[in-house]
């Protein structure tokens, strides 16, 4: 396996989790720190997390294709 492909697999892991942690959201899971709720900003980081991480292994795979 080929250094692309472990960054690949390393950013469709984080993917994953950020995909799991907006779900946990929209359940109902609330985060609290300081006793104030931050799940709404929680939410958007997992979102803009989930987007960017298309986004470079879209671009990872594209490369990885074209150097083989």
């Amino acid at each position: 396996m080929g250094g692309f492909d472990q960054e690949i697999d390393w950013c469709k892991e984080r993917r994953a989790i950020a995909i799991g942690d907006l779900r946990e959201f929209c359940t109902g899971a609330r985060q609290f720190r300081n006793k104030v709720d931050i799940t709404p900003v929680l939410e958007a980081r997992a979102t803009e997390d989930i987007k960017k991480f298309d986004t470079i292994i879209a671009a990872l795979e594209k490369y990885n294709g074209e150097a083989r």
